[in-house]
C-alpha cells in the first residue's frame, strides 16, 4: 500500500506545481496575449485540474485516516451532495457537476456579476440536478 500511496503523493505534488504555474499565468498580463478562445480553455483546464487536485488530496487523506477540514461548498449544500441513499455513483457525478456550476455562479456573483441572474442560474442548476437524478430511477 505504501508504494501506491507514494505514487499518489508524487502525482499530487507534480499536479500542485502545474496548478500553481497555471494559476500564476492566468493572473498575469501575458495571458491577454492569447486569443480569447485559448484563454477560455485555459480557465476550463484550471477548473478540471483543480477538481483532480482536490480528488487526489481526498484520496491521500483517506489513506492516512485524516478527515479534511472545510466541509461542503455552497454548491454541495444546495444539491445535497451527501444525500445519496442508493449509493449510485451516477447520482454523485450529477450532483458534483451541478455543485461546481453553482459554486462558479457564486464566484461570479461575488466578483460583480448580476446577482439576480446568477441566483436564477443557481436555482435552475439545482432544479436540473434534481430532475436528472430522478431520471436515473
Amino acid at each position: 500500500m505504501s508504494d501506491f500511496k507514494g505514487r499518489l503523493e508524487t502525482e499530487f505534488s507534480e499536479l500542485k506545481s502545474k496548478l500553481n504555474g497555471l494559476s500564476s499565468f492566468l493572473q498575469s498580463e501575458k495571458v491577454k496575449e492569447l486569443p480569447q478562445e485559448q484563454q477560455i480553455l485555459l480557465v476550463e483546464q484550471f477548473h478540471y485540474m483543480d477538481g483532480y487536485f482536490k480528488a487526489l488530496e481526498k484520496r491521500i487523506a483517506l489513506l492516512e485516516g485524516v478527515k479534511l477540514e472545510g466541509g461542503e461548498t455552497f454548491g454541495m449544500e444546495r444539491v445535497k451532495l451527501s444525500f445519496n441513499p442508493s449509493g449510485n455513483p451516477q447520482v454523485n457525478l450529477v450532483k458534483r457537476i451541478q455543485a461546481d456550476f453553482i459554486d462558479l455562479a457564486q464566484e461570479l456573483k461575488a466578483s460583480g456579476s448580476d446577482a439576480r441572474y446568477t441566483s436564477i442560474a443557481q436555482t435552475e442548476a439545482e432544479t436540473a440536478s434534481m430532475y436528472l437524478v430522478k431520471s436515473l430511477f
